[in-house]
Formats: structure tokens, sequence, C-alpha cells
């Protein structure tokens, strides 16, 4: 991207690319005044991530699809969908672990005990190809994805 995006010229920016802009406004109790939401739809399905500024330049990812989160959006991001079971985070703990992946912070969002969950795991560095393939095979992992920011 050449230009830089602000609040006053981001709705034509967003026009120009093809990617529909909805404000709106709620009710709800939260802790920072307005956020962004962006849903990418794919072959695979459609996706939602919200984001939001928290206090003076904390930026947040607050909701991942339907799951509520408090993500510190930096470096390399482990994001997993899974059942809500036990063991899931420990089996990932230990093959990071193993992997030599050192883990910085962890996140978890679930609307209700024994269903699906998320997590995304602060990483510090990025994941193998093997690797992947062994989080994957975990009991009640859905899907695995590594970003980097």
């Amino acid at each position: 991207m050449d230009q830089t995006v602000n609040f006053v010229n981001a709705p034509s920016v967003a026009k120009e690319r093809g990617i529909k802009v909805v404000e709106i406004k709620s009710s709800r109790s939260i802790d920072y005044a307005s956020s962004v939401t962006v849903t990418v739809k794919t072959a695979d399905g459609e996706h939602l991530v919200e984001g939001a500024i928290f206090g003076k330049n904390e930026p947040r990812i607050v909701r991942i699809d339907k799951f509520a989160l408090d993500v510190i959006p930096e470096g390399f991001l482990l994001f997993l969908h899974n059942e809500d079971k036990p063991c899931v985070i420990g089996n990932v703990g230990i093959l990071l672990g193993e992997a030599g992946v050192n883990i910085a912070a962890l996140h978890l969002g679930r609307e209700s005990a024994g269903d699906e969950a998320v997590s995304v795991w602060n990483i510090d560095s990025q994941c193998s190809d093997d690797l992947m393939g062994k989080l994957l095979k975990i009991p009640n992992i859905i899907s695995a994805k590594v970003i980097e920011l």
C-alpha cells in the first residue's frame, strides 16, 4: 500500500479495494470506544475478526468469529480452533516446547464449556510444517494457522 490510511480517507481507500465498510453502534458495555470488524469470505467459509484500541495506543484483537478474546497482535500468532476438551492446551504446549518454540502469551475464548473454543498463542518463532502437522493430529484440534505480524 503506497498511501497512509487514516480516519478521513479510510472509507474511500476501502471502497477502492473492494472492501465493504459497515458502521454499527452498540450500547453494550465494553472497554473501548470503537472497534473495527473485518469479515473475510473464502472458499473455506466466512471468518470475522474484530480489533480495538485500548487506552491511548494498545491494539487488541477482541473477537474471532463468535469468540470473545483479548489478544495482543504482535509477532507470530498461532491460531487454534478446537473442541473444548481436557488436555488440548497441555498437548499443544508440550509440542511447542519439544520443537523449541517459546510461548510468550496465551489467549483463550469459548462460548460454553465443552463446546468449541479458540486459542491464540503469541510465540517467539515460526512453526515448521512438521510441527503444524503434529498440532493438527492432536485430538480435538479442528484447525491450526500461524501468521506473522
